[in-house]
């Protein structure tokens, strides 16, 4: 069984990226003031409830509006603050992507190298380039491990170990699927090709040019003072969510930060701080546009070219109102007239036993993950590190996007799978389906 499904929601995020704001030029731009007063007046209805974090809005070099949220532990009732430590998921691969730039304008590595160069020891290395490891084109799997195994440290050099006993989903350059395992072997590749650890090069190349002060790679061993912990919405409340060492995911989600100090970052690649190189490798015609999911936290980082507008929010609990703030801050800034967010409020039903076991099982999410679904209660499934609240025998409600999640049958009566409907993430009607495996021990 793996954990909530990772690669399933690299998927959902990869489907709706925010848009450039629309026609900014046509309308006066808003002082800081009102910037500052229609942001919070939009978060009014979901600070209470649908937001834990912090968030950060800015225009070129200046900071409009930074505000925290709700817990960052919720055990010990600490509140987040702006220098709470937060981990980023996968919004650590563009800083990963950073450190490569560097090392190739340092002639240290080619982005046409093959992985056998640098890990000779990599038994799939000489098939893929680090290019193709930086576009998910490497074949390397999302997960490289059994979700179990993803409590202890773990080093870049011991990931590659581990890798070599996972084989590839295909041959390197046939196809794309996104991996954070793949990420993993990269940093491995510049370890070697930089002479430092993982960490040592983040500062080198990333956090000291733009006076970031917390950019960490962290394992669980490590000291990391109010660093937050994430949590998984209940319906009924929070729970922990599960103990992870987030050092397997080295590269690619086990960056602890800011957004400020992300912010630099973002200014950095903006400015040239990084050189050329980084800033083509990352920024598209309309921007920069990253997200990260994992473990309960939930990360977005934009960019907008059209103004200079950054919007970041890092969270400890993975709600819809995530992507509320995503889609609707870009347009409050542009002067444009937003509606108050309406969060929904579901009734759930409890599921007899024999409703139940129609719907436990394993699920194809894709990557090569198979996510297993179980049930905390009667009227709330566990699916990996996800609740959805049931609605009816075959409905579902997803806290995390506010959407619904269906699961139809064949004629039979059997179930053939999951619909995942549109929620925050979606642009439209969009719809994800994932079939259920049969025959599975």
């Amino acid at each position: 069984m793996r954990g909530t499904p990772g690669y399933l929601f690299a998927l959902i995020m990869l489907v709706v990226v925010a848009g450039p704001v629309a026609a900014q030029a046509k309308r006066p731009r808003l002082s800081a003031a009102e910037v500052v007063r229609r942001v919070n007046e939009y978060v009014a209805p979901l600070a209470n409830h649908e937001l834990s974090g912090t968030l950060l809005v800015a225009r070129g070099n200046r900071i409009l509006f930074e505000r925290s949220f709700g817990f960052s532990n919720y055990e010990l009732g600490v509140r987040f603050t702006p220098t709470t430590p937060t981990n980023i998921a996968s919004l650590t691969k563009p800083l990963t992507e950073i450190i490569v730039a560097r090392l190739s304008d340092e002639k240290k590595l080619s982005w046409g190298d093959t992985v056998s160069k640098w890990l000779p020891n990599y038994v799939y290395g000489s098939k893929m380039t680090v290019t193709q490891l930086i576009n998910h084109r490497a074949g390397v799997p999302h997960r490289l491990m059994p979700e179990s195994e993803e409590t202890q440290p773990r080093t870049a050099q011991e990931m590659v170990e581990i890798a070599n006993k996972v084989p590839l989903l295909f041959q390197p350059g046939a196809s794309e699927s996104y991996s954070s395992g793949g990420y993993a072997i990269l940093a491995a590749v510049l370890e070697r090709a930089g002479k430092q650890t993982y960490d040592e090069l983040l500062q080198h190349y990333v956090a000291i040019p733009v006076s970031a002060k917390g950019i960490r790679h962290v394992d669980s061993r490590m000291i990391v003072p109010g660093r937050a912990s994430s949590v998984v919405p209940t319906g009924s409340g929070v729970i922990n969510a599960s103990l992870k060492d987030y050092s397997f995911l080295v590269g690619a989600g086990s960056v602890y930060t800011t957004p400020h100090d992300f912010f630099l970052v973002v200014r950095g690649l903006v400015n040239g701080t990084y050189g050329a190189t980084a800033r083509d490798s990352l920024m598209e015609s309309d921007g920069m546009h990253w997200n990260g999911e994992g473990n309960g936290f939930r990360t977005i980082a934009d960019w907008y070219a059209a103004d200079s507008l950054t919007v970041l929010y890092f969270s400890n609990v993975r709600l819809g109102a995530t992507d509320l703030l995503r889609h609707q801050i870009p347009r409050i800034v542009a002067g444009e007239n937003v509606r108050s967010p309406v969060v929904p409020q579901p009734k759930a039903v409890a599921l007899s036993p024999a409703a139940q076991r129609r719907l436990v099982g394993d699920y194809d999410t894709g990557g090569g993950d198979i996510n297993t679904v179980t049930f905390a209660s009667p009227s709330l499934m566990n699916w990996g590190e996800r609740f959805l609240l049931a609605l009816d025998d075959s409905t579902f409600y997803s806290f995390a996007d506010y959407a619904k999640v269906r699961f139809p049958s064949d004629s039979t009566g059997a179930v053939k799978g999951i619909d995942w409907g549109p929620g925050t993430w979606a642009k439209g009607d969009e719809h994800l389906r994932f079939p259920r495996v049969r025959g599975r021990p």
